[in-house]
């Protein structure tokens, strides 16, 4: 197994079912038990799967959107080291066949209609938790890295191939050398080293193979890694369930705000998707957020935010800053590429999506975490550990 690719060892291939598995059964039977399942022809309704192809792309009207630009990368082996560019989007179908030019972005909103809710998901309670949705469009022979996402993830293949290879975290987790924790590995997906890292030849790998058409559930924390083969075109639903009182519904609640039947008129048309652009973050996200952390360190970040939340008992506040000052360097870490312990302009600007959804979720903690503090009936500094456990998890 020595300098083989990533997934060699011992593998068994994924549970499957034809379609989209019904909003109950896949909360009891996959959510609830964080169990991945490939959904074969599950979108081959959509009218991305029938329609998008480079002609119908180039003749979209798109004079509403001339300032429009996407972000691409520059080769099709990922390096997070890499800055991404930005492109217009004709620009960029009518070059990515004759480059290693990589489209990685949020869905163009003009493409939105073609993507029909997947049925598991029509539900109130997942509908209006839908936080982004991803597009990924190469001409093939793409690979990602090691890596695991901090939301729950339909991805569904609109055309080209796809492998996945996935692991569950609950068994292998140290096995796999993850540079920062809940974020990717640098190991070499195509030569892993099995000499340097030895405990990953006891890995069950889950292979799932997918077609255009399929869709592929992951769960959140599940670690995978991505190949994609001839031109390739996916997006992924980035989604997340609520764990407030308020919405946790028993099974009858549950049949009663779900589609019953699937229904496919349902699109993403008009839809608002829970991302950055949402003001759902009220003090922290009104201040501007990204920009706001242009080229300020860690200490006049702290300074800030904790301006916002004068009503935070200065005690509390003092024992809590150094836990407070981590989630900051975490936030500034997740785009810092040159390491100098602030963002820069450029390094905003080109952020990727992936980034810009982790750094969303570290700022709902942070929130959280914050207007806990505040409620000062219901918190003792004793519970410092049990909000620790919790990072980044809300």
């Amino acid at each position: 197994n020595h300098g083989k690719p990533f997934g060699t060892g011992p593998s068994v291939f994924i549970d499957h079912i034809d379609g989209f598995v019904d909003p109950i059964n896949f909360s009891e039977n996959f959510l609830k038990k964080s169990q991945p399942i490939l959904m074969k022809q599950a979108a081959k309704d959509f009218p991305a799967v029938r329609n998008w192809d480079d002609e119908y792309f180039l003749q979209l009207d798109l004079s509403n959107y001339q300032k429009h630009t996407i972000n691409i990368e520059k080769r099709k082996k990922e390096d997070r080291s890499l800055q991404t560019m930005k492109m217009n989007f004709h620009e960029f179908v009518r070059t990515y066949n004759k480059s290693d030019i990589y489209m990685v972005d949020l869905i163009p909103t003009f493409l939105n209609k073609d993507i029909i809710y997947p049925w598991s998901l029509q539900c109130d309670v997942y509908r209006d938790n839908i936080y982004q949705v991803l597009m990924w469009f190469s001409s093939g022979n793409t690979s990602s890295v090691v890596h695991t996402d901090d939301m729950e993830n339909i991805n569904c293949l609109i055309r080209g191939e796809k492998t996945f290879v996935l692991v569950n975290p609950d068994k292998h987790k140290d096995k796999i050398p993850f540079k920062r924790e809940g974020a990717y590995s640098d190991i070499d997906v195509d030569s892993v080293d099995f000499t340097k890292y030895k405990q990953m030849e006891s890995v069950d790998f889950i292979i799932a193979k997918m077609v255009a058409g399929d869709c592929l559930y992951i769960p959140k924390l599940w670690i995978h890694q991505v190949r994609s083969y001839h031109r390739n075109i996916a997006i992924n639903i980035w989604f997340r369930v609520p764990t407030d009182d308020s919405s946790e519904m028993n099974e009858s609640q549950m049949k009663m705000k779900c589609e019953k039947y699937p229904d496919n008129q349902k699109s993403f048309s008009n839809t608002n998707f829970l991302g950055l652009n949402e003001p759902i973050y009220q003090k922290i996200d009104g201040v501007g957020l990204l920009s706001k952390f242009q080229n300020r360190t860690v200490e006049n970040l702290l300074e800030m935010i904790l301006e916002l939340y004068k009503e935070v008992d200065s005690e509390i506040i003092e024992k809590f800053s150094k836990h407070i000052e981590s989630v900051i360097k975490d936030i500034i870490d997740e785009i810092d590429k040159n390491k100098n312990s602030v963002m820069d302009k450029e390094e905003i600007e080109t952020a990727k999506s992936e980034n810009l959804h982790r750094i969303s979720n570290y700022i709902n903690y942070l929130k959280t975490f914050l207007e806990t503090l505040s409620i000062k009936d219901i918190i003792s500094l004793e519970n410092k550990k049990t909000i620790e456990f919790h990072k980044y998890e809300l």
